[in-house]
């Protein structure tokens, strides 16, 4: 009975979370990408519902990672390790190239 608790709790954290994200993403996004009146609205539904399920899959998977780690997963700790390297090195290339992102330009 923990068991299925502990997995409605977190299929519960990753809806709230989704539709935070969800919710502010949309309306800052439905004005950039449908700044013009939305002339197929078979289009806009389609990407509107694609757009929702992509950041469902995306943060349950995130919690599940987010747990793993405070779990102390040995696997998980290893990846995040080299996911930190990497997203610096790639920091400071995109630094090197394009100046003006960060505001030094």
């Amino acid at each position: 009975m923990r068991k299925i608790l502990k997995s409605n709790i977190h299929l519960m954290i990753t809806m709230i979370i989704s539709l935070i994200v969800i919710a502010i993403s949309m309306t800052i996004s439905k004005k950039i990408v449908f700044s013009n009146e939305i002339q197929d609205k078979g289009f806009y539904y389609f990407s509107l519902i694609s757009y929702c399920i992509l950041i469902f899959i995306v943060t349950y998977f995130l919690v599940r990672f987010i747990k793993k780690v405070i779990k102390k997963d040995e696997f998980s700790i290893k990846l995040l390790k080299h996911f930190v390297i990497y997203f610096g090195i790639m920091l400071v290339f995109l630094m090197l190239i394009w100046p003006r992102l960060l505001g030094m330009g």
